[in-house]
């Protein structure tokens, strides 16, 4: 890979594109690092990709003489972490009996008034998948005495049912 210095700002380049750009100079099949630099043109080492949850190319970076394209990464943000976590209602309700919760799930719903308690208890009786991030996950959470924490490591936990 190369790249080239334009107003500035170093971006990909190939040897084609340096032939085209020069169509009246015969370039050799490898030019050399000192040929390609009266051009502008510089090797660029593809750095390898890191092991992290969020992984994204990043820029052109100069370490010495050496040109590199790198990344940037991050592990995942709380909501995109959550936004992954999706159980089954079966997951859900052993999960629940297990820390001695699923007793206290109708109760909860109780207590919301309508029309929402409507929906949340055709969302718990009906539901295909139980998403971490629906409202009415949501809205159960302080009733059910839950911390955030609590909930995510809730959903962890059914997910390996």
């Amino acid at each position: 890979m190369y790249i080239k210095i334009i107003d500035g700002q170093p971006q990909r380049y190939s040897l084609s594109q340096l032939r085209a750009d020069n169509p009246n100079t015969s370039f050799p099949a490898t030019p050399t690092v000192a040929t390609l630099a009266e051009y502008g043109v510089y090797p660029c080492v593809d750095d390898p990709a890191p092991t992290a949850d969020v992984v994204e190319r990043g820029g052109f970076y100069q370490v010495g003489d050496v040109w590199h394209y790198g990344w940037t990464s991050r592990p995942y943000t709380d909501a995109e972490r959550r936004s992954a976590m999706v159980i089954t209602p079966r997951q859900a309700r052993l999960a629940l009996a297990s820390v001695g919760k699923l007793s206290t799930v109708d109760e909860a719903i109780n207590l919301v008034p309508e029309p929402d308690k409507s929906l949340i208890t055709i969302e718990w009786e009906y539901a295909t998948s139980i998403e971490r991030t629906s409202p009415w996950i949501e809205a159960l959470r302080p009733a059910l005495g839950l911390t955030e924490e609590e909930l995510d490591n809730l959903f962890i936990s059914a997910a390996t049912l």
